[in-house]
C-alpha cells in the first residue's frame, strides 16, 4: 500500500488534479455500485495532508 501511495503520490498530472480540487466536480456519490467517491476523498485528504 506504501509503494502505490508513493507513486500515485508523485504523478505529477494526478496529484496536481486533486490538489486543484478538480476531483470533486466529477465525483459521483449516488452511485450504489461504488462507494460514493469516499476512496477519491481519502486520497485527496491523503495529498493535502503531504
Amino acid at each position: 500500500m506504501n509503494s502505490v501511495l508513493q507513486c500515485l503520490a508523485r504523478t505529477e498530472e494526478l496529484t496536481e488534479y486533486f490538489l486543484n480540487g478538480v476531483y470533486q466536480d466529477e465525483l459521483n456519490s449516488d452511485n450504489t455500485l461504488g462507494l460514493y467517491g469516499t476512496i477519491a476523498e481519502a486520497f485527496g485528504d491523503f495529498l493535502q495532508r503531504i
